[in-house]
């Protein structure tokens, strides 16, 4: 079935892309945008509603980049589900920002503090600065591979599933060269790595998103 936008639904988009690149496309902010935008950027045009802009930011941003949110019209939420806390940016008639990470972008990796005794990194050849453009819009996302890993990990997520599948499909089949996922992220525990870790929670989470939507709810529990 081909996925066909609503007009109203094409200018949130737009408006959405337009703050992306007013707010975040300046010298010395370094940000990555994740998730379905990206998809819809690999694949030409939106291939389903999308929910919002995820985005991965430097700690040291952060301040800059809410503030000048704010004074677009953006309202900042806090939000927190199972000890894990984020952002999000809500303006009526444009697409949100969802700020899943942020954290600090270091030579090897991004690390993100989960709380005082676990930090999350991810390797720095995952997340190379990858140039993306929808609409005529550009911006920073991650390689082409690591969006394929990204959504590998979510097998049953219905939304993740379609995006897997026209993913593979813009790639003709043939997966671009880069990191895996369980190669990039990794816990770490009082400066030790907890081997395994992340691998063992993207399984858990993955069966337990699968069983909210066998009951009805949303995959995420950020949704």
């Amino acid at each position: 079935m081909i996925f066909v936008a609503h007009e109203q639904d094409i200018k949130d988009i737009k408006n959405g892309l337009i703050a992306l690149d007013r707010v975040f496309n300046k010298k010395g902010v370094n940000y990555r945008v994740l998730g379905s935008v990206l998809v819809a950027a690999i694949n030409g045009t939106p291939h389903r509603t999308l929910g919002d802009i995820d985005i991965l930011l430097d700690e040291s941003n952060w301040q800059q980049i809410s503030g000048v949110l704010k004074k677009e019209g953006y309202q900042l939420v806090n939000k927190s589900s199972f000890g894990f806390n984020w952002f999000e940016a809500h303006k009526p008639n444009s697409l949100g920002f969802t700020f899943l990470l942020i954290g600090k972008f270091q030579d090897d990796y991004f690390e993100y503090v989960l709380n005082h005794i676990l930090k999350l990194r991810i390797a720095s050849s995952y997340l190379t600065p990858t140039k993306y453009t929808l609409f005529g819009y550009s911006f920073t996302g991650i390689p082409r591979r690591s969006v394929y890993e990204g959504l590998k990990i979510s097998s049953l997520n219905p939304k993740r599933k379609l995006d897997r599948e026209l993913v593979t499909k813009a790639f003709g089949g043939k997966i671009p060269t880069g990191v895996k996922l369980e190669r990039a992220f990794n816990i770490y525990s009082f400066g030790l790595e907890i081997p395994y870790a992340y691998s063992f929670f993207s399984y858990l989470y993955n069966l337990y998103g699968g069983l909210r939507v066998i009951i009805g709810k949303k995959y995420e529990v950020w949704d």
